[in-house]
Formats: structure tokens, sequence, C-alpha cells
């Protein structure tokens, strides 16, 4: 299902061997922020398209785009279609002249690493990797939630997220952080009829929550971004094909009825700047997937009035 979901990304990257053998002193022609693309307003729209046409190839896919305008650093996720198949993460930054060529970000391991998020703070990103470690001196290749921190152009070691995020024998995936420390993340957990289910967890608690106003017992619920303030999650329901539903916060802290954002699309992979203006996905709107982008502002339609 997950590799599935990976061909949502649609953009073909061909330089495959120029981007191993290069370094990130190497300039694109491309300038300014978001890969020089003008913002969208609330009709969504292709992103980068000039960018996809610079790379192609059957063998290699770019992945969802994240821009941290904090630091002049974008996050991007590449697929290759061999055997094995990998995914792996990889860099890019905004220099004065240019975009540097994206290289292998050096927290990426020898197996997968994927499904990332900046927290609000533009400094540290959550990521999903299937790399060997250990939860409570026991080894685990199960799938778990990684923290790494940028710090003057440099990211930090990569740290496993604790239990109750991640524990033993149970997939954990696409962590995303609120301003005031609330975790959110999918999981499948032995509550779970069916796959994964979005999951909450509060900033001092060791408890997480099945938040259960989301979560269909007939389908699967997974990939959830939420809102810096907290105040609406996106994620994907069911598929294929894939929607992405969104929800409110209420005041007495539940979940309004999720609604579908993008009716007639194929969507999924939610991501949210890190400055909170824009939403990226990737969608078939068309033939093909690729990835999308869109104003914060296209949401606000799907807003109960007594919200």
């Amino acid at each position: 299902m997950k590799s599935k979901l990976s061909v949502l990304c649609g953009i073909i990257l061909s330089v495959f061997i120029l981007l191993n053998c290069k370094n990130n002193t190497s300039l694109l022609s491309i300038k300014g922020p978001y890969l020089g693309e003008t913002p969208p307003g609330v009709v969504p729209k292709v992103f980068a398209p000039e960018f996809v046409k610079m790379f192609s190839n059957d063998s290699v896919e770019v992945g969802c785009f994240e821009f941290n305008e904090t630091a002049d650093v974008a996050v991007i996720r590449y697929f290759y279609h061999g055997d094995p198949y990998r995914v792996h993460i990889y860099t890019t930054e905004m220099k004065k002249n240019g975009w540097t060529l994206p290289v292998k970000a050096p927290f990426n391991s020898e197996k997968n690493d994927w499904d990332y998020n900046f927290a609000p703070d533009g400094k540290t990103l959550f990521f999903t990797s299937n790399r060997l470690h250990f939860i409570d001196g026991k080894k685990s290749e199960w799938s778990h939630i990684w923290k790494t921190t940028l710090t003057n152009s440099k990211w930090s070691e990569p740290q496993l997220m604790n239990s109750p995020i991640n524990i033993l024998e149970t997939y954990s995936g696409y962590g995303s952080m609120t301003e005031n420390g609330g975790f959110y993340f999918h999981s499948r957990r032995q509550e779970d009829t069916t796959s994964t289910s979005i999951y909450y967890l509060k900033k001092g608690s060791d408890e997480v929550k099945n938040i259960k106003e989301l979560n269909n017992p007939n389908t699967r619920e997974f990939d959830p971004v939420i809102a810096h303030d907290g105040s609406y999650i996106i994620y994907i329901s069911g598929g294929p094909p894939y929607h992405l539903n969104i929800s409110f916060k209420t005041e007495d802290d539940s979940w309004t009825e999720p609604q579908i954002i993008l009716n007639g699309w194929d969507a999924g992979l939610p991501t949210i700047s890190s400055d909170g203006k824009y939403l990226f996905f990737a969608a078939n709107a068309s033939v093909k997937y690729e990835i999308h982008w869109v104003s914060i502002k296209y949401l606000e339609q799907f807003r109960p009035t007594n919200n």
C-alpha cells in the first residue's frame, strides 16, 4: 500500500548519477523562494513544473516538497524503482545565485527514509525510517518516527522518538507537531481493526489517544498533518482512490465531522509549509500524479460556521 501511495508523487528525476556525483555547491538556474514559483491563490496548481522538466527518468521519482523559509532549505523525497525498492530524503539550499543541486540528506540510512514534516519552529524535521534500531534493548526494523534538527545549515544525528510514539512490533509514521508540542501521527495498534489510525500525544503525557472522530473502523486513516496552531488536521482516508480529509478542532477538544477537501481528486501526501501559508499535496487531477500546492486560505471554505 505504501509503495502504491508513493506513485502519487508523479514527478520524475533524470540525473540520478549527477545527483550522486555533484555536491551542494553546484547551482541550478532557479532562483527565489519555493524554487522560484509564483505562490498560488485558492485554486490548487501544479508545483515547480520547470524543476520537473529538468529531471526525468523512469527509475526515479521526486516526492513531496517542503520549504523551510527561515533556513532557506528545501526537503525533497526520492523514490528509486529498483530491487530493492528504496525511498530517500534529499535536501537543496537556496543560495544568492540559485538553488543547489539536491543531495542526499546526511541523516539518511541504507534502508528507507520518508514521510517528513517540519515542526513549527522550522528547525526540527520528523521523518519515518525502517533502519535498524533498538527499543528496550530489543532489535527492531519496524518503521518508526525519528527526528533531526537543523542548526547553521547542519543536520543533527537523528534520534528515535520515545515510547509511547514508537513501541515494539508496531508501525508508526508521519509525525506532525503543533506549536504547543502536541504530536500527531499514524500507527497500527492492537485496537485497530483494519490498518492504520490517527493518534495524538499531548505534550508531557505518556499515553497516546486514538482520535476516534477521525478514524473509521472500516477504512484506513493515515498521513496526518496538523495545523501549526492545532486548529485543523488534514489526513488521507481510504484508498485507492485516496482522499484528503479535513477536520477542525472544537472548543471542547473534539473534532468536527471530516470533509473531503478535493472532490474528484485522487490525492495524498499532505504537508503544510513551515511558514504556515501553503498546503502541498500529490494528486491526480487529470492524467498523471503531480505535486500541487494551494494557499491555506483555500481550507476556510470547509470551516464550520459555528467553529
